[in-house]
């Protein structure tokens, strides 16, 4: 059982590593053009990501958006790398992915809906892994065409 435990936080390592590295990147290239528009592109993209990371950060970005100026950049800074700092835990990643699930509420059967509460359960116990559910969520935004969902960068770990 400790070995199984440790294969599984080391999955979750390598995933908050992924998703560091990616966020980290997409900064640097949003740091070379700033401006209000491209920040609103930036967070729109990991908005989920961020909600699932540091959800207070994630309502500090969304505000910092809406009363760009000068100084937004520095306070970005600021605020990425505190979001970055450590991993995330399992109830935060469990609250971002029950807020994507949400856009589904009215589209699955009850047993879909349960299946994948049991999953969200399962993944706050340390018994499953995020990208299983990430593949649901995935399959559902693109069956129901959720745009929107679709291009959040959270799912970007699906792809390696």
């Amino acid at each position: 059982m400790m070995a199984q435990k440790r294969g599984r936080n080391a999955m979750e390592d390598h995933a908050f590593l992924f998703y560091k590295k990616w966020i980290e990147k997409d900064y640097e290239n949003l740091k070379e053009t700033p401006s209000a528009a491209n920040l609103v592109q930036f967070q729109t993209r990991h908005k989920y990501l961020f909600m699932a990371l540091q959800p207070a950060i994630q309502k500090q970005i969304g505000r910092m958006i809406a009363g760009w100026n000068s100084d937004s950049l520095n306070q970005m800074d600021e605020r990425i790398t505190n979001m970055l700092a450590e991993k995330p835990s399992r109830g935060s990643v469990a609250n971002s992915l029950m807020h994507m699930f949400g856009y589904f509420r009215n589209e699955l059967a009850e047993r879909q809906k349960r299946e994948f509460l049991d999953s969200v359960e399962k993944y706050r116990s340390g018994l499953l892994e995020i990208e299983l559910i990430l593949k649901q969520l995935k399959e559902w935004a693109e069956s129901y065409d959720e745009d929107y969902l679709n291009r959040q960068s959270i799912f970007s770990i699906l792809d390696t």
